[in-house]
C-alpha cells in the first residue's frame, strides 16, 4: 500500500468517525426531545393521582360522617319512645358506638392512605374519645 491509499484511507476513517459522531449527536437530541412529553405525561399522571386520592378521600369522609350523623339522630329520636329499660339502654350504647368507633375507623382509613397528608387537613382528635 502507497502512501497516497493510506492517506485516503485515514481521510475516510476520519470522515466516517466525524459522521458518527453527528449521528449519535443527533440521535441523543432526538432521545432527549422524546423524553421531554414522558416525563410531562408521567408528572400529569402523578398530578392526577394526587387529585384523585384528594377527592376520594374528601367524598369517603363526608360519607361517612353523614351516615353517622345520620344513624345517631335516628336512634336518638327512637330512644325516648322505648319502654323497655333494658332495650332503651343496650339502644343509648349503640348510640354513642357509631359516633367514637366509626369517627375513629374512618381517621385511620385516612391515615391509612396518606389522604390527610395530601388532602393537607389536620384530624382533631375526638374529645370523647379515649383511643388515638
Amino acid at each position: 500500500m502507497d502512501i497516497t491509499d493510506r492517506k485516503r484511507t485515514e481521510e475516510q476513517l476520519q470522515q466516517f468517525a466525524i459522521e458518527s459522531e453527528r449521528r449519535v449527536a443527533g440521535r441523543t437530541h432526538e432521545l432527549q426531545c422524546s423524553q421531554k412529553p414522558l416525563r410531562a405525561l408521567a408528572s400529569e399522571l402523578t398530578l392526577t393521582e394526587q387529585r384523585e386520592r384528594r377527592r376520594l378521600a374528601t367524598e369517603l369522609h363526608d360519607y361517612l360522617a353523614q351516615l353517622l350523623v345520620a344513624s345517631r339522630l335516628k336512634l336518638s329520636q327512637t330512644i325516648p319512645h322505648i319502654t323497655d329499660t333494658m332495650v332503651s339502654a343496650s339502644l343509648a350504647n349503640v348510640n354513642e358506638m357509631p359516633s367514637l368507633d366509626g369517627i375513629d375507623a374512618t381517621r385511620l382509613m385516612l391515615r391509612e392512605h396518606e389522604a390527610i397528608t395530601i388532602i393537607g387537613i389536620s384530624v382533631q382528635k375526638d374529645p370523647r374519645s379515649s383511643s388515638q
